[in-house]
């Protein structure tokens, strides 16, 4: 499935889901819509999914990576 994003010269382009992460690295892609949650993102301002890492970041809505310690 192909992902919308919009670049930073503010064309439009549906591009594979393994380009998006290179594309936000590269600082290309200026948003792209979440098709889950139904509205646009911004990286740099909203939360991502993963980090520069591809370690998953820790929040309400994502799964803990790390041990719970007692």
């Amino acid at each position: 499935m192909a992902i919308r994003v919009v670049y930073q010269d503010n064309s439009l382009d549906m591009i594979p889901p393994h380009i998006l992460q290179l594309g936000i690295e590269c600082n290309k892609i200026k948003m792209f819509y979440r098709d889950s949650e139904k509205r646009w993102v911004t990286p740099g301002v909203d939360q991502l999914r993963q980090d520069h890492h591809g370690e998953y970041q820790d929040g309400p809505d994502r799964r803990l990576t790390h041990s719970l310690v007692v």
